[in-house]
């Protein structure tokens, strides 16, 4: 989970030229007698970076992951609303105390280079992620530090958590590594070993080629949820996001997730379907709550009824890349209370509970003693934040709330404002990872330090039903007190959540089979690519 800046850039610059590949690639298979899909065919992406490393432990920018994903398998997989599904795993138990996870594992599995895969990768694959020397993503560490995974046979093992953590399912996504042609390297051999540049893997695609131009890849036919559709899958690398958009108005790629800024209008063409797909991560109008003008929730829930979120994504944003938000987790989400409904404003509400609370309206700002309702809304420079902040600003002062705008680089915003929680009100963004748990973000323990609660927010039933869900040992008990948390959220307003971003995925019109999904990270719009296959012409 990650404190954001701004807008996260889904692509990474890097050095690149044009993969040059036969028409082949594009050709679609014809359908069988019964009209359903056949294999055949291939797909081109274009993105933006490269990859020194193809290793899911260690991958660092978005087209490694992207590689690890297609190449890599884990215990589970992330569906399209982000629950856990069975993947080198076919079950899995949890035990009451919610600290000891049993996963058995598929029989028949099979590394790319024909080897068996067995419990004992994923033992050894886990004490990597456990050992002290592990120098991978700090949030995947601080998940495996002091998790114990044991062999109970060929096929079963064990992990022992040190506390219960139901966000280890998610964890388990991540890709695992062939013991046979690894075991015996510590975590900093393996991730300088030259398995990463011709990495082995259990995913529905083996690599053929890495270059500094782009990657090939063909389908794994004994890929253990059923060999892939479609033949051949490229990815092509850019140096910058305009040559990527040049690609794709040109018809050089057939899909690709669009820069932030990049006009979709560009691609109203029949060549490619235009997805919209909401991110897990959300923009907050943060209100400290050590703060003289925000320890009052009345006052909280007045400012947030002022606020129409609507308008500063049609105003600020222009009606693109934004979805509002009203709590934080995402709709679309396992976890979401589906009767979240986004409040209108509403003025006579507004006056009556900061009346209510000891507050009068006097030349159009509210006054409670010696106290007015002034303050700056801190934010970064990016564009579309200080777009956001401008609209939010207007609003708020249309209702008595005096805001104005502030902009500080992010690394500044974080390190000399939002931590130390030296601010009234801030404009920024959070990403909770693969997992929804808000327990990070919004539990009074993380109030402090270099905890995301930068809102000091502090509620004892809030907290304990955030404790509940992160120790519970089954699915249905999370999503209880989620849903609970949620309303309890939205009645305390601890700040207002203003909105998720959302990201354009333009992928050729012919491709077919794909889901609509949560998008918890870039690589999630790959999700069961197993499954797509090219329309018949």
């Amino acid at each position: 989970m990650h404190l954001l800046g701004g807008r996260r850039p889904l692509h990474f610059a890097a050095a690149t030229a044009l993969i040059l590949l036969s028409l082949l690639w594009l050709r679609s298979a014809p359908r069988d007698a019964t009209g359903g899909p056949t294999y055949g065919g291939g797909y081109i992406e274009g993105t933006v970076g490269s990859a020194e490393r193809v290793n899911p432990l260690f991958a660092a920018t978005t087209v490694e992951r992207d590689l690890a994903a297609l190449i890599f398998s884990g215990l589970t997989r992330l569906g399209s609303d982000g629950a856990p599904l069975p993947d080198l795993a076919r079950a899995w138990e949890v035990s009451p105390d919610g600290k000891t996870y049993t996963f058995y594992l598929r029989a028949g599995v099979f590394w790319h280079d024909g080897a068996r895969f067995s419990a004992d990768d994923v033992v050894f694959t886990a004490a990597i992620l456990a050992s002290a020397d592990y120098a991978g993503d700090p949030a995947i560490a601080a998940t495996w530090r002091g998790v114990r995974a044991s062999r109970v046979d060929a096929l079963t093992l064990r992990f022992e958590l040190p506390q219960p953590f139901a966000p280890f399912l998610a964890a388990t996504s991540i890709g695992i590594l062939p013991a046979h042609l690894l075991q015996g390297q510590t975590a900093r051999e393996v991730a300088a070993s030259s398995f990463n540049e011709t990495p082995i893997g259990t995913g529905p695609y083996r690599l053929n080629r890495l270059a500094a131009d782009g990657a090939r890849l063909s389908a794994y036919r004994r890929y253990h949820l059923g060999p892939p559709y479609l033949d051949r899958i490229g990815l092509r690398f850019y140096t910058t996001e305009r040559d990527l958009e040049d690609a794709l108005i040109r018809h050089q790629v057939q899909g690709a997730l669009l820069p932030a800024g990049f006009d979709p209008a560009s691609l109203q063409d029949t060549a490619f379907e235009l997805e919209e797909l909401t991110a897990s991560a959300y923009v907050t109008l943060y209100l400290n709550q050590r703060s003289l003008l925000f320890v009052d929730s009345r006052v909280r829930e007045a400012l947030a009824l002022a606020i129409d979120r609507r308008a500063i994504i049609r105003d600020a944003l222009h009606n693109r890349g934004a979805v509002p938000a009203l709590v934080p987790i995402p709709p679309g989400s396992w976890a979401y209370d589906t009767t979240a409904i986004v409040p209108s404003t509403d003025a006579q509400r507004i006056r009556q509970l900061m009346t209510t609370a000891g507050w009068t309206l006097q030349n159009n700002v509210w006054r409670r003693v010696d106290l007015e309702l002034r303050f700056n809304i801190l934010t970064n420079p990016d564009p579309d934040r200080l777009a956001v902040a401008e609209a939010l600003a207007k609003q708020l002062r249309e209702a008595g709330f005096f805001a104005s705008v502030a902009s500080v680089p992010a690394d500044q915003l974080v390190a000399n404002y939002l931590q130390p929680r030296q601010f009234t009100a801030a404009l920024f963004g959070f990403d909770p990872g693969l997992d929804p748990d808000p327990y990070p973000a919004w539990h009074s323990s993380q109030s402090g330090g270099t905890g995301a609660n930068i809102a000091s927010y502090a509620k004892p039933t809030a907290d304990r039903l955030l404790e509940a869900a992160r120790t519970a040992p089954d699915v249905e008990s999370r999503l209880l007190a989620y849903v609970e948390f949620q309303r309890q959220f939205l009645s305390d307003a601890p700040s207002v959540i203003l909105y998720h971003p959302t990201h354009i995925y333009a992928i050729d019109a012919a491709i077919e089979g794909r889901e609509r999904l949560l998008l918890l990270q870039p690589t999630s719009r790959l999700f069961a690519i197993e499954r797509w296959h090219r329309r018949a012409d």
